[in-house]
């Protein structure tokens, strides 16, 4: 019997300690900045994968729009990776979903001056509250800095940066919308973009 009680009591001590160790190490882990990694997709085009959905980059002569903006927590990582890309200001942000993973930086990127682009149905939802079915929980609006100031009901096209980028919806009723490039060649995915504007 005592050395059964021995042998929890080292156990329990033993469970103690891994605690203690393992703790520590999950919050360094939090606490490490996100990582961000670039792909060049043309000579103005840049995908930056990263926490949330992916964000693009059309950065050139007329200066920078982004397509996406990830989630709120990252919004100054995700701005300084852009800034390694172009250092002229934000003008433009296309939001193509309305969940946090897509439009989390709206608030922050916007109050620079960018102007948040978005389709009608996005604007609706991020401007009142939300049922989410799979969280099972209401989202509420989002703050009026983060809301879109242009929206389109089915495409809209961006004339920047000596290409055509033209955003359409693919879920009926609009839920997402895709970015086609004239100046891609194949398919990539970030934020739903389709590159080749013949397909």
């Amino acid at each position: 019997m005592k050395e059964r009680f021995i042998a929890i009591s080292l156990l329990l001590r033993l469970l103690a300690l891994g605690v203690c160790l393992i703790l520590p190490a999950i919050g360094s882990a939090q606490d490490k900045p996100p990582e961000f990694v670039a792909a060049r997709l043309s000579g103005t085009v840049t995908m930056l994968k990263g926490e949330g959905g992916n964000v693009g980059i059309s950065a050139g002569e007329d200066g920078v729009y982004i397509i996406d903006d990830q989630v709120q927590p990252v919004t100054q990582q995700l701005l300084a990776e852009i800034r390694k890309i172009s250092d002229r200001p934000i003008r433009f942000i296309i939001n193509t979903h309305h969940h946090a993973d897509h439009v989390g930086g709206n608030e922050a990127i916007g109050g620079t001056g960018a102007v948040i682009i978005a389709h009608d149905n996005f604007y609706q939802r991020m401007s009142s509250r939300q049922f989410n079915n799979f969280l099972n929980e209401t989202a509420e609006p989002w703050a009026a800095g983060a809301l879109p100031v242009i929206t389109f009901s089915d495409r809209i096209t961006l004339h920047l940066n000596g290409e055509d980028a033209l955003g359409q919806t693919w879920i009926k009723p609009a839920q997402m919308v895709t970015f086609i490039y004239n100046s891609l060649k194949g398919v990539h995915e970030f934020t739903r973009i389709k590159a080749n504007s013949q397909e």
